[in-house]
């Protein structure tokens, strides 16, 4: 149950400031006028992340070693086996400032080796180039979409997080 899809629109939050917490803008009349970031951000986790439907999903711990000068973590990672035998990472660009650009690595403690994915690899960008709230206007301009492409992945692949974004990457692994 999620109970921010009311079209209530954006209204004083915490400390006065604008609610981001909803995902939708709406008029006077709560006709719905843009999605909001949440709005994106909930895509990205339940449509590109995850496989929608009833089926397991199976999580695993995922850690990065890009911090700030103080060892703040900049950039985390959510790691998932889906239903259809895809890997998903979801990653998260805290440094407003900076892009970071990763390596992937997957470890398989049994077999006591590391791999990377293998073929075609789905992204899912949601950043500042995607999505800008303007605080004068009280709109998003840029508003969406997520930014999708695909790259083909090997060993020595690299990827690209844009400062301030949510990235999912999917795809398989080497076969054994």
């Amino acid at each position: 149950y999620y109970f921010h899809y009311i079209p209530f629109g954006v209204h004083p939050g915490c400390n006065n400031s604008d609610s981001t917490f909803g995902m939708f803008a709406t008029d006077n009349k709560r006709q719905i006028t843009q999605p909001l970031s949440q709005f994106f951000a909930s895509q990205l986790i339940n449509l590109e992340w995850l496989k929608s439907g009833n089926d397991a999903h199976q999580l695993y711990s995922a850690a990065s070693d890009i911090e700030d000068s103080a060892g703040h973590k900049l950039v985390t990672a959510y790691a998932v086996k889906r239903p259809d035998k895809q890997w998903a990472l979801l990653i998260v660009n805290r440094d407003q400032e900076n892009p970071h650009t990763v390596k992937i690595n997957f470890h398989d403690s049994d077999a006591g080796r590391d791999t990377s994915f293998a073929g075609p690899v789905d992204s899912f960008t949601f950043g500042s180039a995607q999505y800008r709230w303007d605080p004068l206007r009280k709109l998003a301009d840029p508003d969406g979409p997520v930014l999708k492409t695909q790259v083909t992945a090997g060993r020595d692949s690299s990827f690209t997080l844009p400062a301030a974004s949510i990235v999912v990457l999917r795809g398989s692994l080497p076969a054994r």
